[in-house]
C-alpha cells in the first residue's frame, strides 16, 4: 500500500509492527493512495457519521482507532486551514504552543486569570474555564453546545468584564451587542466563531434571528432555513457554534435556559477587589490562547467519544450540557474531576430557584389543595382555595381577576387531568377534580423542573469542604504567575457570583 502522506505511512507501519522492508512489500501489493483518499473522505464527514464508520474503517486500514482519530483530526485541520477565511482580528491568529501542554497547569492558569478580574466563586470560574476549553475543541468533539449565560439581578454587575476576558480566551471570539440575521448566519459559515454577546436581554426581544441561532444551535447538524440573499433560493444555515451571552435578569424562555450553563453574578462589596481589565490583548492572554490551541490539537480527537462520569440526578439536557466539560476535567491530573462535578452541582442548583411554568406552579399548588385526606373537590372550591394565597398568581391570573374554571381546566388539561363529576364528602356533587388523577403528574412534574438535577442537602459537602467561605470573598492575592494584585479595581469589574435562588421568571413568549 503506497501512502501519499509519509506521516500516515509511518503511523500505519508502527501500528502494524512492520519493518521498512515489510512496509515496502505491503505498499507494492495494494493500490496507491487508497488510505490517503479514505482519510480525506472520513475527514469530510460530520462528527456523527464519522463516529458510525470509524471502527469499521480502522479495521479495513488495519490501524488502531486512536491512530485513525489522530489522522482524521489532522486532515480536518488541513481542510479547515485551506478553506478558512482571513481572520477578523489579529488575536484570532494563534501559533500553537511548541510543547505539549499540561492540562492541570492550564486549568489553574485559566481559573486564576478569570478570578483576577472578576470576583466570583471557584466553582463558577472553573465552569467558565472548562467552557473556554470547549470552544477550542468544539468543531471536532462537541455534539451538544451549551450556552454560557452570564446574568445578574442588577446592572453594573461585572458581566461585561467577564465577557471581555472570555473574548480574548475563547477560540475566534466575536464580541457584539447584537447582529442582524444575515450577519449571524454568514459569520458562522465564514469564521466558525464563538459568539460573545452582551446585553442579550435586549437582543432576544428585538431580534428573531438572534433567538433562532441560540435556540437551534445546541445540537450539531441543526440550523435554520433562510433564503440565500444572492440566489433567493432557500437553504439551511448552520447555527452550531459556541455562544456566551450576558443579560440582566432571567427573562428567557425555559427552552433556552435549559440549554444554558448559568453564571449568576452579584454586585461587588466594598471590601472585595479585582484587577482592572483593560479589554486589550497582552502577552499573558496570548500565551494562554497558544496553550489552548496546542492542547486542543493534541486531545480533541480523543474526546470525540468520551464517556465521563455523570453526577447523580443529571439527565436530559443537563447531562448533555455538562458531558464534554466533565470529560475535559477528567483528562486532567489531580482532583479536577471531583472539582468539576462539585462545580456542576453548585451551578445547576441555581436553576432550582427559577420560577417554573404556570402549569407546574398549579400542580404544586394543587398538592396543598387536595390534601391526603381529601379525595375530591368541586372546581369552584378549588378556585376558592387557590386564591386564598395572595402571593400566588391565581388571584390576578385573569387580567387582574381570579383564575376561571375554564383557565384551570386548560392548564390541567395539558397533563391529561380533566374535570369529571365528583361527590365531595360535604356538599352536593358536581364538576370537579379527584386527587388520584393528579398522582402521576405530581410525580413527574411537581418536584422539580424536568431535566434539572436532584439536590440532596444531606449529600452536599460541608461549607468548609466546598470552600464556600474562601470562594466568595475575593480573588487570590497571588496570581498564577506569582505576581501580586496591582491596581485593584474600584469599579464593577469584580463580582461575587453566588448561586442566588430567587427569581422572577414567568412564562415568557419572546
Amino acid at each position: 500500500m503506497k501512502f501519499q502522506n509519509p506521516a500516515l505511512a509511518e503511523a500505519v507501519a508502527r501500528a502494524k509492527g512492520m519493518t521498512s522492508n515489510d512496509q515496502g512489500t505491503q505498499q507494492q501489493a495494494l493500490s496507491a493512495g487508497s488510505d490517503d483518499e479514505k482519510i480525506a473522505e472520513l475527514a469530510k464527514l460530520s462528527n456523527l457519521e464519522y463516529g458510525k464508520r470509524r471502527r469499521d474503517e480502522a479495521k479495513k486500514i488495519g490501524i488502531p482507532l486512536k491512530t485513525l482519530d489522530a489522522e482524521v483530526a489532522k486532515k480536518r485541520a488541513g481542510i479547515e486551514a485551506e478553506c478558512a477565511a482571513p481572520p477578523l482580528y489579529s488575536h484570532w491568529v494563534v501559533e500553537p504552543w511548541p510543547e505539549p501542554v499540561d492540562l492541570d497547569v492550564l486549568l489553574q492558569r485559566l481559573v486564576r486569570k478569570i478570578r483576577r478580574h472578576v470576583v466570583m466563586s471557584e466553582d463558577q470560574a472553573l465552569a467558565v474555564a472548562l467552557w473556554v476549553i470547549l470552544t477550542w475543541i468544539h468543531e471536532t468533539a462537541a455534539v451538544h453546545s451549551p450556552n454560557l449565560l452570564v446574568t445578574s439581578a442588577e446592572a453594573n454587575s461585572g458581566k461585561s468584564t467577564l465577557l471581555g476576558v472570555i473574548g480574548f480566551l475563547a477560540r475566534n471570539a466575536l464580541l457584539s451587542v447584537s447582529m442582524t440575521g444575515p450577519v449571524l448566519f454568514r459569520s458562522i459559515e465564514k469564521w466558525h466563531p464563538t459568539f460573545v454577546t452582551d446585553e442579550a436581554d435586549t437582543a432576544f426581544v428585538i431580534n428573531d434571528d438572534f433567538r433562532a441561532v441560540f435556540n437551534s444551535g445546541w445540537t450539531r447538524g441543526q440550523g435554520v432555513p433562510r433564503c440565500d440573499p444572492d440566489t433567493n433560493e432557500p437553504r439551511m444555515y448552520s447555527t452550531f457554534c459556541p455562544k456566551a451571552i450576558a443579560m440582566k435578569g432571567r427573562k428567557l424562555p425555559d427552552t433556552t435556559l435549559s440549554r444554558c450553563i448559568i453564571i449568576e453574578l452579584k454586585r461587588k462589596l466594598p471590601k472585595e477587589s479585582a484587577d482592572d481589565f483593560e479589554h486589550l490583548d497582552d502577552a499573558e492572554l496570548s500565551d494562554l490562547r497558544r496553550q489552548l490551541a496546542r492542547w486542543a490539537n493534541d486531545n480533541a480527537a480523543a474526546l470525540c467519544n468520551a464517556k465521563p462520569d455523570i453526577p447523580p440526578g443529571f439527565y436530559n439536557r443537563v447531562k448533555a450540557n455538562w458531558k464534554l466539560l466533565l470529560a475535559i476535567a477528567e483528562a486532567a491530573c489531580g482532583d479536577w474531576k471531583q472539582r468539576a462535578q462539585q462545580a456542576a452541582g453548585a451551578i445547576e442548583q441555581v436553576k432550582e430557584g427559577f420560577e417554573p411554568s404556570f402549569g407546574v406552579r398549579l400542580l404544586q399548588a394543587m398538592q396543598a389543595v387536595l390534601k391526603p385526606d381529601i379525595e375530591c373537590l368541586l372546581s369552584k372550591d378549588v378556585i376558592a382555595a387557590l386564591i386564598e394565597d395572595p402571593e400566588q398568581p391565581w388571584l390576578e391570573y385573569n387580567n387582574g381577576k381570579p383564575i376561571t374554571q375554564k383557565q384551570l381546566a386548560r392548564l390541567l388539561g395539558q397533563y391529561q387531568i380533566k374535570s369529571c363529576n365528583v361527590r365531595p364528602s360535604v356538599g352536593p356533587q358536581g364538576k370537579g377534580y379527584r386527587r388520584t388523577d393528579f398522582e402521576e403528574a405530581w410525580e413527574r412534574y411537581a418536584g422539580r423542573a424536568p431535566g434539572f438535577p436532584y439536590s440532596d442537602p444531606s449529600q452536599r459537602p460541608k461549607t468548609d469542604e466546598m470552600g464556600t467561605s474562601r470562594d466568595f470573598s475575593s480573588v487570590p492575592e497571588t496570581s498564577w504567575d506569582g505576581s501580586k494584585n496591582a491596581n485593584l479595581s474600584n469599579n464593577d469589574a469584580g463580582w461575587d457570583g453566588g448561586t442566588v435562588c430567587t427569581a422572577e421568571l414567568w412564562e415568557t413568549e419572546l
